[in-house]
């Protein structure tokens, strides 16, 4: 058969299911055959874009592939119900493979993020928008390779690297935006007092390293006054909470440490955690919240740095106190 020969992945891209009754002759199959035929579980995803999203999927044929269809005897109905079943198999990926931390079902919900798959002929297209400002914020296309096995369904890899894709246009978003806003955050570091920046946690590195850098400045510009006009029991309260939260830090450490370790066993190379989001994962639920490998390496730094920023702001509270209870 020559078609074979055109379009070696011709039955794969239709359906292996549906191989039979067409060339049986059937007049119309229905969308459930299409459906059998690209059916799949899609691995979770190891990121997950923490916003919410509509998805929307669709499927065409260009003339010249709805011709040759026809030429293998499938109408109109038949067509169509392609198409269907290839919407449908998209868009069951793209809700249900854990990219976003919420899938929106009604129409009305305020989503974050519009996600539109199109799929024609041998290629998909994935396109982002951001609701809010209407902005393409991602777009990627990719294309079927040709397969020999009749056995083998392409769709699931071809979704991966579009996911893929996808994920790291809106991290690379989300970076820029953690940066600005840890920026307008860090200005406020700087108005801070010493007491308000002991803090054990914060929510990405950024705004960590912005906080270390202001204990920096406190250390040197607010400590010599504390240390010269605070009264004694004022000084031993400062020094519980220093105290306090240096526990704390040891303790956020030990716990980035394992979430640490966990990402690298769940991904063999903890740079793939980062863009890598069709492998399985068997505790999904668990993996799905958690930060990148390269942020939570980045907390633990931050952290331990903050503990050794701390230790000499305490020694010279408890030796001003020492003196003062000569």
């Amino acid at each position: 058969m020559n078609i074979k020969k055109r379009f070696p992945f011709f039955w794969v891209l239709i359906g292996a299911a549906s191989a039979i009754p067409l060339l049986s002759g059937c007049a119309t199959v229905p969308t459930r055959v299409f459906l059998s035929g690209l059916a799949y579980e899609p691995d979770r995803s190891l990121v997950q874009i923490k916003a919410s999203a509509w998805v929307e999927s669709s499927a065409a044929l260009t003339s010249g592939q709805r011709a040759l269809f026809k030429r293998q005897r499938l109408n109109d109905e038949t067509l169509n119900n392609l198409l269907t079943a290839r919407s449908q198999a998209v868009h069951r990926d793209l809700t249900t493979s854990g990219v976003f931390s919420h899938i929106a079902t009604n129409s009305s919900e305020q989503a974050d993020y519009f996600v539109k798959a199109f799929w024609e002929d041998s290629r998909v297209t994935l396109t982002v928008t951001e609701v809010a400002t209407g902005k393409v914020v991602s777009s990627s296309t990719r294309e079927f390779t040709a397969v020999t096995d009749p056995n083998v369904k392409p769709l699931p890899g071809l979704m991966a690297l579009l996911k893929a894709d996808m994920i790291a246009d809106l991290q690379g978003k989300s970076r820029h935006q953690q940066e600005q806003d840890a920026s307008e955050e860090s200005e406020s570091f700087s108005k801070a007092s010493l007491s308000d920046l002991l803090v054990s946690s914060d929510k990405t590195d950024l705004l960590a390293r912005a906080r270390n850098r202001a204990l920096i400045a406190a250390k040197n510009q607010q400590l010599p006054t504390i240390l010269r006009e605070r009264k004694t029991d004022e000084l031993s309260a400062l020094v519980v909470k220093i105290e306090q939260t240096i526990l704390d830090l040891n303790h956020e450490c030990e716990l980035a440490k394992d979430q640490a370790q966990q990402s690298v066993a769940r991904s063999g190379n903890p740079d793939e955690a980062a863009i890598m989001s069709h492998r399985r994962v068997h505790n999904s639920s668990q993996t799905a919240s958690m930060p990148s490998f390269d942020e939570i390496r980045g907390l633990a730094i931050s952290y331990r740095e903050r503990i050794e920023l701390l230790k000499p702001i305490m020694a010279a509270l408890k030796e001003e106190i020492a003196n003062r209870n000569r």
